[in-house]
């Protein structure tokens, strides 16, 4: 794994979804942001939460390894 400061590495749960009478809807779940509670997506309840960390790290090593060139950069926007 690529060692650098990074911007996609934050904390994430997923969290049961209300109505607007505060009723529980079954089958689906939010994903949090808990350091700042921001939503990030609302999934049905099968959905697996993958933290972005993971998914741009698995992708970075994947590049790395391919070893196809030096040439590139990292410019990841959350």
């Amino acid at each position: 794994m690529l060692d650098m400061t990074n911007d996609w590495s934050f904390p994430i749960e997923t969290q049961p979804v209300f109505d607007m009478h505060g009723e529980e809807i079954n089958g689906h779940q939010c994903v949090m942001r808990t350091d700042t509670n921001q939503v990030m997506g609302v999934h049905g309840s099968r959905y697996k939460a993958v933290s972005h960390d993971d998914v741009v790290n698995s992708i970075l090593d994947g590049v790395q390894q391919a070893d196809l060139s030096s040439d590139w950069t990292v410019d990841v926007e959350v």
